[in-house]
């Protein structure tokens, strides 16, 4: 039956929960009521003495927040330059800004994937992005799996496929992806089947570690160490 250990019934509603709170939270609520709520807020705050913000933000868009298509999930910023920035979107391919966030041009237009996990950039060469897609959460009903690893050359102008490729079929994702300090071409990546290593900057994968991981982290102070 449904109700049974391993259907994936239980998680199920915890997803079906999760937007259930979330939208009745917002339901009835206009964009303009939301903003003009939020700056309430933070007015009455900024008029306590112990408050003392360190920063102020502005909404940079997009200016709908009923839709999971705005969530972003990555961002990476060129090492050359401080004006660059690419942002990941989890149904909204990549994204570009020239100008420090003001200006942003879709950079994906018609690749496999449009759900992007993570974005890293070569540090010693920025020519050269990586981009995992998928998403990880186990039997989503809102998100879904991706096409596995994909690499630019070119700053990101156009996009090709690794050796660390699916079909969706297949319901694998990446989870994060990370350079190793002080290598030119080795990188890591956390993926819903492993842990993965790639020696020639992303082009090829052998598998470390099998089972499902989330994340993965490299102690600076000894690159061998990896958690």
């Amino acid at each position: 039956g449904i109700n049974t250990k391993g259907s994936g019934y239980k998680q199920f509603l915890r997803e079906k929960q999760f937007y259930e709170m979330n939208s009745s939270a917002i339901s009835g609520q206009s964009e303009a009521k939301r903003w003009e709520t939020y700056i309430t807020k933070k007015l009455a705050n900024l008029k306590k003495p112990e408050y003392q913000p360190a920063t102020n933000w502005i909404s940079m868009g997009p200016n709908s927040i009923d839709s999971f298509a705005g969530r972003m999930t990555s961002h990476a910023f060129d090492p050359s330059d401080p004006e660059m920035i690419w942002a990941g979107s989890s149904t909204g391919g990549i994204w570009r800004s020239l100008n420090g966030g003001n200006y942003w041009e879709a950079m994906t237009s018609e690749l496999p994937s449009m759900t992007v996990s993570d974005l890293e950039i070569n540090p010693n060469n920025r020519n050269i992005i990586l981009c995992g897609t998928g998403n990880d959460r186990f039997l989503s009903i809102t998100l879904g799996p991706g096409v596995g690893v994909l690499k630019s050359t070119d700053r990101g102008l156009t996009w090709n496929h690794t050796n660390f490729n699916y079909q969706l079929s297949q319901n694998v994702s990446v989870s994060k992806i990370l350079w190793k300090p002080g290598s030119a071409d080795s990188v890591y990546m956390a993926a819903s089947n492993g842990i993965w290593l790639s020696t020639d900057s992303g082009d090829n994968w052998q598998q470390l570690l099998s089972g499902r991981a989330s994340s993965i982290l490299i102690d600076n102070n000894n690159t061998g160490n990896l958690y």
